[in-house]
């Protein structure tokens, strides 16, 4: 069985091997850009798949010792996406408002709304009248990473700008928001961008 899977900040095509004799989970990367996991008929598709989240550090550095480029086409990428966030979308907005909230305890900044989006080029907007959009993979990031988006989203409803008044105002919470934001330079899906 093969499934396009969400691993270490990107969509993946997996092979799922189903072997008699196995008697334990084991994961493969190759340098054409499979990876398999080979498992006995006794485990499920769904502990597999817990099975490599486990090692989503490994499988990493695996793909970038190797240097591999993303297996699927952009047509499968899209089609993944759309179907991920579509199981996600909910799970992801209860994480990222939480986590607004939490934020903003320290702020005590007033937003309007809190939207939850499947966005193609940006992880977190705010608007003038105070909207805040946050893209819903962010959740599925570091959580570090995450508060570094909400404490900059949140910092625009003071600062409409990029002033050295806003970075200070981010580093309240995020005090070291330059390496998440080379963190999330380097998180790339599709063409996201870094602020």
């Amino acid at each position: 069985m093969i499934k396009n899977l969400f691993i270490a900040n990107n969509f993946w095509r997996v092979e799922f091997k189903n072997i008699k004799r196995s008697l334990k989970l084991s994961l493969l990367v190759y340098k054409d850009g499979r990876i398999v996991v080979t498992k006995p008929y006794f485990v499920s598709l769904k502990k597999a798949e817990e099975f490599i989240k486990l090692r989503e550090d490994w499988l990493k550095r695996q793909i970038e010792n190797l240097e591999i480029t993303n297996s699927l086409n952009q047509g499968e990428k899209k089609q993944a996406l759309e179907k991920h966030y579509r199981l996600y979308k909910k799970q992801a907005g209860f994480i990222i408002k939480n986590k607004v909230e939490k934020i903003n305890q320290y702020y005590g900044f007033k937003y309007k709304n809190i939207s939850i989006r499947n966005q193609k080029t940006r992880w977190g907007s705010c608007s003038r009248s105070g909207n805040l959009n946050f893209n819903y993979r962010l959740a599925f990031l570091d959580e570090r990473a995450l508060e570094y988006v909400i404490a900059h989203e949140l910092c625009h409803l003071k600062e409409f700008n990029h002033s050295a008044n806003f970075w200070t105002l981010v580093s309240q919470v995020v005090p070291d928001y330059q390496k998440w934001r080379l963190y999330l330079k380097n998180s790339k899906v599709d063409n996201l961008e870094v602020f």
